[in-house]
């Protein structure tokens, strides 16, 4: 879950970042996907607006969406690129009740070999 601690720190990473090549991805829907280099214009309470290179408007994006891992901003460091934020990793239901069963599994397995030592 994002809460505002998270958002206040990417706010303040992108402010220090103004002016500073990046790179964004995203989608545009229906497996429509983008990738172009921008640079950050400006930050604010709730989002940070950015320039595509080549266009003349510039487009806002909300720091939940980086969070989500919506929209992924690679920043410029030297002659390479790297991650703004790390990617959350969410499981899905499915594999939640299957990390649960193999946990339990697991712990029953420990409690069968602690019983069979014990006779």
């Amino acid at each position: 879950m994002i809460n505002q601690q998270d958002i206040a720190n990417l706010q303040s990473d992108i402010q220090s970042r103004i002016g500073q090549k990046i790179i964004v991805k995203g989608s545009y829907g229906r497996s429509k996907l983008y990738e172009k280099a921008a640079t950050i214009e400006g930050v604010y309470p709730s989002y940070f607006r950015i320039k595509f290179d080549g266009e003349t408007n510039s487009t806002a994006h909300q720091y939940q969406s980086v969070l989500r891992g919506e929209i992924k901003v690679d920043v410029q460091n030297g002659d390479k690129y790297e991650p703004l934020v790390e990617p959350i990793v969410r499981l899905t239901r499915k594999e939640k009740a299957l990390a649960k069963l193999k946990s339990a599994m697991e712990e029953m397995q420990a409690n069968n070999e602690g019983n069979i030592a014990r006779v």
